[in-house]
């Protein structure tokens, strides 16, 4: 868990010189620390670090084409927009007749983006089906909500 969470702050911070950062947390399906950091205008990567009741450890992270599409909102200076991507996400399911497998597989997030000008602020929300390819082949659909300061 440690290593984890070294890795997680190397990647942030070797990444952070050259982005805008967002940090902050998620809610659903795991609820933990979320963070996602801008490559250019329309690439983006995030991930999270989270628990919930029957995990001992979920972590996440995508590659993300930002503004895939728009929406003006009435009376906003920035519009929502929708994003897409592919990852990964690692899950150790804690309980029951599961307790300690690990379950890995692709991910493949949709969600929608919305910046807050003054203060800055980001919210989301998004679902993601995932294939977990061990211990043995299963889909699970995975949805959070969250929201995160720019910096």
């Amino acid at each position: 868990m440690k290593s984890l969470l070294s890795l997680v702050a190397v990647v942030f911070i070797g990444l952070s010189a050259h982005a805008e950062n967002e940090v902050g947390f998620v809610l659903g399906t795991a609820s933990g620390l979320s963070g996602m950091i801008d490559l250019n205008q329309n690439r983006a990567v995030d991930f999270a670090l989270a628990f919930n009741s029957d995990s001992k450890t979920h972590f996440y992270a995508d590659y993300l084409f930002n503004n895939a599409r728009s929406y003006d909102l009435k009376g906003s200076a920035t519009p929502m927009t929708l994003y897409y991507g592919i990852g990964v996400r690692f899950y150790t399911h804690k309980g029951g007749k599961r307790d300690g497998d690990n379950f890995i597989g692709p991910r493949a997030p949709i969600g929608l983006h919305y910046k807050i000008v003054n203060p800055d602020i980001s919210l989301f929300g998004e679902l993601a089906p995932v294939v977990n390819l061990t211990p043995e082949g299963s889909v699970d659909l995975t949805a959070g909500v969250g929201a995160r300061i720019r910096f």
